[in-house]
């Protein structure tokens, strides 16, 4: 049970949603009462296992960051590493949208993103490749 009143036109306890008509503002009472019909629906909305996108995007994290320490321009591997996680945010997206199915985001894309940036960093610190075959040859 839900009680209180439905102020919509107070300003103060108004949130955006969106529903047949667009975008509209609902009062907190309202929007709780969607809630509640959400849950009573039987959640139609699911999240994915995170566990095998975890595993695959920190291989692929593996393979980037091996990449990045061999490869004479890293940067390059840097921007297809983002353009990647990028397309992977729109499939996440685009998925949700037809399947009400929730893909893990966060968790696989920082975990791309540390091993790409330790990567980076420690070849920052590293010298190029042409003076690593140099300094083997003598």
């Amino acid at each position: 049970m839900l009680v209180g009143g439905d102020l919509t036109l107070s300003g103060d306890d108004s949130h955006r949603t969106t529903g047949r008509n667009g975008v509209e503002p609902v009062s907190g009472l309202a929007l709780q009462a969607l809630i509640v019909d959400t849950i009573l629906a039987g959640l139609p909305i699911h999240e994915a296992p995170s566990l095998p996108f975890e595993l695959a995007l920190a291989a692929l994290g593996g393979v980037a960051a091996a990449l990045a320490l061999s490869a004479r321009r890293p940067r390059r591997i840097a921007v297809v590493v983002v353009a990647g996680a990028i397309g992977y945010v729109a499939l996440a997206f685009s998925w949700f949208a037809s399947t009400l199915t929730m893909l893990p985001v966060t968790g696989p894309l920082l975990t791309l993103g540390g091993c790409l940036g330790l990567s980076l960093l420690l070849r920052s610190g590293l010298p190029s490749a042409p003076e690593w075959a140099l300094e083997e040859g003598q």
